[in-house]
C-alpha cells in the first residue's frame, strides 16, 4: 500500500474497492456491442504479424491497447464481457489511485469523496463499459500524477529521487503509446512544476524527453495517419456543450451545471477559501491536468482541422472527481457537504443504469445477430443493405458475434479483416456476388431504414435472380429479411 493507515481504514477501503469493482462489472455484458468495440474485436482477434502490418496502415493510434487486447482475447475469449472487464478493473484500479492523490494532497475526508466521485462520475462509468483504452488512460493518468507527487517529495535522496523519475518516464511512455493525447497530460505537469516547483524541472525535462523518445515511431505514425480522424466535426457553438457536459458530465446536463460550478469555485476561489500555499499549489496542479489538454486540443482544431472528441480526455477524470471533492469539502459545512456529496452521487446514478442498458451504445448489434442465428440453415447465404456507406457497419456484425454466422455464405466479402491492411473486411458490391447465389437455395438480407432505397435495389436483384421474400423479423430501426429460391413448376 503506498500509505500506511489504520487496519479499520485499509478494510473499509478494500471493501469500498470490492464495492467499486461490482458496481462496474454489474452488467458489462449487457450493452450491444458497437462500431469502436468492434474495432477493437477485429484488430486483436487478428495474428501479430497482421496487426503489425494493420497499424502501419491505420489504428497505430491504439496499436498497443490492441496487442495488450490479442494477449487478452487468446486468454479468456472475444466475448462482450471478456472485452470490457479489463475496462472495469483499470476504472477500479483507478478509483484507489484517486483516493491515494487526494489523500496525498488534501486529507482523508477529500480522498473518501474523490473515492465515491471516481466511481460515479459520468466519464468514468462509461469508460468502465468500454472494450477501449480509456479506462486504462485514466489509470496512467492518475498514475502519473501520483508518481510526479512522490518524485518531487522533499528530504529524500537523489537515488530514490532518480528511480520515481524513471518511473514516471517508463508510465509516460507506456501512457503515449496507449494514448498519444496524454503526452499533454504530462506538459501540465511540466508547466505546473515550471510554476510552483521549478527546482524539480530538470528531472521532469529528462523523463519526460525520454519517454518521447521511447514514443517517437508512435508519434510519427499517429501523425502521419491522422487523416483517419476526419470524421470529427469542426468546432462549433455544439463544442461548447461537448467540452462542458459530454467531456466528463455525458448526457447529464443538470449535474453538468452543478459541477462546473462547483470546479469553478474552488478553483479561482481558493484564495478567498482560506487556502494554504500548498493547497492552492495542489489545487492548480489538478486544475492544469483537467483543463490544459482539452484546451490546447481545442486551440489546434481551431487553428487547423478538427482532432477534438471528449471521450479523448478520460486520462483527467480522475483529476476532474479529487477537484470536485475538495470543493464539497471546502464550500460547505460538514453536513451540507455529505448532502451535496449525495446530490452529485443521485445525478450521476442515471448515466450510469442507462450505460447498462441492452442499446446504451445505440446499437442493435446483439439482436441482429440473435436473429440471424435464428433463421440460419444449412445452405444459406448473406448480403448486407448498407453495401454503399463509406462506413457500412452491418457487415461488422458478424465480427462481434461470430457464432450467429457460422455456416452462412457471405457473398460479398473478398478478404477477411483476418487477413486485410485495414480493420475490416475488402468486400465486393452485391452486384459483383450475383454469380454465386445460385449455389444456395436461401439468401438473408440484413437491411435497415436508414438503406431503404438500397434495400429495394436488392430485393429487385434477388427476384430477377428467381428469389422470393418468404420471412421478415423486424427490429427497431432494422430489419432481417429471407429470400428463397423459386422452385420451377
Amino acid at each position: 500500500m503506498i500509505f500506511r493507515v489504520a487496519k479499520w481504514r485499509f478494510l473499509a477501503l478494500v471493501l469500498a474497492l470490492v464495492a467499486v469493482f461490482g458496481f462496474e462489472v454489474w452488467g458489462i455484458a449487457t450493452p450491444s456491442m458497437w462500431a469502436d468495440e468492434v474495432a477493437t474485436v477485429a484488430a486483436s482477434s487478428r495474428s501479430l504479424g497482421h496487426l503489425w502490418a494493420m497499424v502501419q496502415n491505420i489504428d497505430a493510434v491504439h496499436g498497443t491497447y490492441y496487442l495488450f487486447m490479442h494477449f487478452w482475447g487468446g486468454a479468456f475469449g472475444f466475448s462482450p464481457f471478456a472485452l470490457r472487464l479489463p475496462s472495469a478493473l483499470g476504472i477500479t484500479a483507478a478509483v484507489l489511485l484517486t483516493y491515494c492523490v487526494a489523500l496525498r494532497l488534501f486529507g482523508t475526508r477529500v480522498a473518501w469523496y474523490a473515492l465515491v466521485l471516481a466511481a460515479v462520475l459520468p466519464r468514468m462509468t462509461w469508460a468502465a463499459t468500454e472494450a477501449r483504452s480509456y479506462a486504462i488512460d485514466a489509470l496512467v493518468g492518475v498514475g502519473l500524477t501520483l508518481l510526479l507527487l512522490r518524485a518531487t517529495d522533499e528530504g529524500m535522496g537523489v537515488g530514490r529521487m532518480r528511480l520515481r523519475w524513471l518511473a514516471y518516464g517508463v508510465l509516460l511512455a507506456l501512457g503515449i503509446h496507449l494514448f498519444v493525447f496524454v503526452l499533454l497530460l504530462a506538459l501540465s505537469h511540466g508547466i505546473w512544476l515550471l510554476l510552483r516547483r521549478r527546482e524539480a524541472m530538470r528531472g521532469w525535462l529528462v523523463s519526460f524527453a525520454a519517454a518521447g523518445l521511447a514514443s517517437s515511431g508512435v508519434l510519427w505514425l499517429v501523425d502521419a495517419q491522422k487523416s483517419q480522424v476526419g470524421w470529427l466535426p469542426p468546432v462549433s457553438a455544439a463544442t461548447v456543450s461537448e467540452v462542458f457536459e459530454g467531456q466528463f458530465f455525458l448526457s447529464s446536463p443538470v449535474l453538468a451545471y452543478i459541477c462546473t460550478g462547483l470546479l469553478i469555485a474552488v478553483v479561482f476561489g481558493a484564495k478567498n477559501l482560506g487556502f494554504s500555499a500548498q493547497k492552492r499549489s495542489s489545487t492548480l496542479l489538478l486544475a492544469l491536468t483537467a483543463a490544459l489538454p482539452p484546451a490546447l486540443i481545442l486551440a489546434y482544431s481551431l487553428a487547423t482541422k478538427s482532432i477534438y472528441d471528449s471521450r479523448y480526455f478520460t486520462f483527467a477524470a480522475p483529476m476532474v472527481a479529487i477537484l470536485l471533492a475538495l470543493a464539497l469539502s471546502s464550500l460547505f459545512s460538514a453536513p451540507l457537504s455529505g448532502l451535496s456529496l449525495a446530490l452529485v452521487v443521485a445525478l450521476s446514478l442515471p448515466t450510469y443504469l442507462q450505460l447498462r442498458q441492452p442499446h446504451a451504445k445505440d446499437s442493435n448489434w446483439a439482436e441482429i445477430a440473435r436473429q440471424v442465428a435464428l433463421v440460419n440453415q444449412p445452405n444459406t447465404g448473406i448480403l448486407y443493405a448498407d453495401y454503399a456507406r463509406r462506413s457500412p457497419s452491418l457487415s461488422r456484425i458478424h465480427i462481434a458475434y461470430p457464432s450467429s454466422f457460422v455456416g452462412l455464405k457471405d457473398f460479398t466479402l473478398q478478404t477477411p479483416f483476418t487477413q486485410s491492411h485495414g480493420l475490416y473486411d475488402i468486400r465486393v458490391t452485391p452486384e459483383a456476388s450475383v454469380g454465386k447465389w445460385r449455389t444456395c437455395g436461401r439468401i438473408i438480407v440484413v437491411a435497415t431504414d436508414l438503406e431503404g432505397i438500397r434495400t429495394a435495389h436488392l430485393k429487385d436483384l434477388l427476384r430477377a435472380k428467381g428469389f422470393s421474400q418468404t420471412q421478415r423479423h423486424d427490429i427497431p430501426g432494422d430489419h432481417i429479411l429471407v429470400f428463397e429460391q423459386q422452385r420451377k413448376q
